[in-house]
């Protein structure tokens, strides 16, 4: 009998071991993080202005601003990673916004090439990083973990903002694009960040997992399986982070959330859980464009869009 108990247990544990490598295989191979960045050229002053061209706002950016941008590396809060970015430095005295690309983007993206633009003809200071996975930051397995590791390249950030370029935190806002956003939010749950302008983030990590889980030819279901599996063996725990967490952790904090309601990949029921939950806050504003597919509002509404993004900046880091 005690025989048979042992090969008992050796099988269970081969079972067990065996289906979380599996699981942990499919989430690498899926969340693996395509160092080309959407095939987006390194930044140049000459590259960005070639970037935003086609955006219909291109006449609203002062092409001056992309001589003014230097490279700059620092470490990330956790101390793991050297986080690579992109600074337009404040003129005296002026805020400064960080800005956050979503999953396989980087700095050199042509959303946050823009973001930069919109924001440093405004008089702001702009910096745009790499979360590590990405771009020129540290490449530790070359997967992303979905902002559960990532929140602390945006802590980094806020550290240099306000340790080397001596800022107070009420001249630190935020701007994030999808996992960007959703990063943000979650290392909002650690450090009041002040104003975050989120541009389509998601507001449950295993939610828009399983949302996409057909474009990794897995039953939705099998994510209940992957997150445990993951956790164990990279360390990525999506079941103690919330993004949405991030949006109700400040009981004064402005927030503004866009979505398009055709959003495929982070869909618009994420933008109504946060509805939901803020209830009637006028603290937190969140606006839907109809018709609208993922992170598409800037270059599809762009006007609507700057107008949204200066306006709320210039509310709570200027006014």
């Amino acid at each position: 009998m005690r025989i048979f108990g042992l090969v008992a247990i050796t099988m269970v544990g081969l079972l067990v071991g065996g289906g979380a490598w599996i699981c942990n295989a499919i989430y690498g191979a899926n969340l693996y993080v395509d160092p080309d960045c959407h095939a987006m050229p390194l930044y140049s002053r000459d590259s960005a202005k070639l970037l935003v061209a086609d955006n219909p706002l291109a006449h609203r950016i002062d092409p001056a601003v992309y001589a003014g941008v230097v490279s700059v590396t620092f470490p990330a809060r956790d101390g793991k990673v050297a986080v690579a970015g992109l600074l337009s430095p404040p003129p005296s005295g002026a805020p400064l916004v960080i800005a956050t690309h979503g999953f396989t983007g980087c700095k050199h993206h042509k959303h946050l090439v823009t973001v930069l633009g919109i924001l440093a003809s405004a008089g702001y200071g702009v910096l745009a990083i790499d979360l590590r996975e990405h771009g020129e930051s540290t490449v530790l397995d070359g997967v992303a973990a979905m902002g559960s590791d990532e929140f602390s390249d945006v802590l980094g950030a806020f550290d240099y903002a306000r340790t080397e370029l001596g800022l107070n935190r009420s001249q630190i806002g935020f701007w994030g694009e999808s996992m960007g956003g959703a990063t943000t939010l979650i290392a909002n749950t650690h450090e009041d960040l002040g104003p975050l302008f989120l541009d389509a983030p998601y507001a449950d990590i295993r939610t828009v997992l399983k949302d996409n889980a057909d474009r990794a030819s897995v039953p939705p279901w099998t994510i209940e399986l992957i997150s445990p599996a993951v956790a164990l063996l990279r360390g990525h725990n999506f079941m103690s982070v919330n993004p949405i967490d991030g949006l109700v952790a400040r009981s004064t904090q402005p927030i503004y959330w866009v979505h398009g309601t055709e959003d495929a990949t982070v869909g618009v029921h994420h933008a109504h859980w946060a509805q939901d939950a803020i209830g009637p806050d006028d603290r937190v504003s969140v606006e839907l464009f109809d018709g609208l597919g993922h992170v598409a509002t800037m270059w599809d509404r762009p006007s609507a869009y700057r107008s949204a993004l200066l306006s709320f900046f210039d509310e709570h880091l200027k006014g």
